[in-house]
């Protein structure tokens, strides 16, 4: 296997396989849109939406760079 094949794998793998942290589909299982968009005081905090947002968008990034395709 290359090595963009094994970090593409990697990627998708976070999605739904245990690792050092819990799968991705398991700790947002059961969330409603409403608890997502749930925005804790202050200013620098960010709402679930907007963390899954940030993570999809870097993820779909790196996986075109990584193969060579363009935005």
């Amino acid at each position: 296997m290359k090595r963009i094949e094994l970090i593409l794998n990697l990627l998708d793998s976070t999605f739904d396989k245990e690792s050092w942290y819990a799968p991705f589909r398991d700790a947002i299982a059961g969330l409603t849109a409403e608890q997502a968009a749930w925005k804790p005081s202050g200013e620098a905090t960010k709402t679930i939406w907007e963390n899954v947002n940030h993570l999809t968008y870097y993820k779909e990034r790196l996986t075109v760079n990584l193969e060579g395709r363009e935005l």
